[in-house]
């Protein structure tokens, strides 16, 4: 034996105002193909349309989140707020790989022995007492030290030197 069940069910379903003019009457439809079909809504007074991919028999709730998806502010501010944030962290990202490219290392040994101020070198190597035969050096921060020769210019983020005697 089979029984049928008629479900009938009425909700409330949030359509965005047009993004383009802000009339509020928007046609939700679809283009009724049972494969490739395309659905969404389209203002009556201005005639925007915003469209996707649905199902053969998409439902109003598909329709208007279709649409909202490209019309409903506050949906728009998230999906951009979202794709700054990734940018960021991509740019973070990016940030960081350049830093290791400069090779800046933890001090080990002697290293911290050996640090003086970037003033203190240029002052020191200016009156021709620091040069490559008492020794070398590498641009450093307080607490690291990079592979970048003082023979080099000064990078901006180096505060220090580490220096070596021969």
């Amino acid at each position: 034996m089979q029984v049928t069940e008629t479900i009938t069910v009425k909700r409330k379903i949030h359509v965005a105002p047009c993004l383009k003019c802000g009339h509020t009457d928007i046609v939700l439809s679809d283009s009724n193909y049972s494969s490739f079909n395309v659905g969404g809504g389209q203002c009556k007074k201005c005639s925007h349309e915003t469209t996707g991919s649905v199902g053969c028999s998409p439902t109003l709730k598909e329709l208007a989140a279709i649409w909202n998806a490209g019309n409903d502010i506050p949906t728009l501010i998230k999906v951009e707020e979202a794709t700054i944030a990734a940018a960021q962290k991509r740019i973070e990202e990016l940030k960081a790989k350049a830093g290791s490219a400069i090779l800046l290392k933890p001090f080990s040994g002697s290293d911290a022995r050996c640090l003086m101020t970037a003033q203190e070198f240029e002052e020191g190597d200016a009156q021709g007492v620091l040069t490559s035969d008492d020794g070398n050096g590498y641009w450093a921060t307080e607490t690291q030290k990079s592979t970048i020769s003082c023979n080099q210019p000064r990078p901006d983020w180096a505060t220090h030197v580490v220096w070596y005697n021969r």
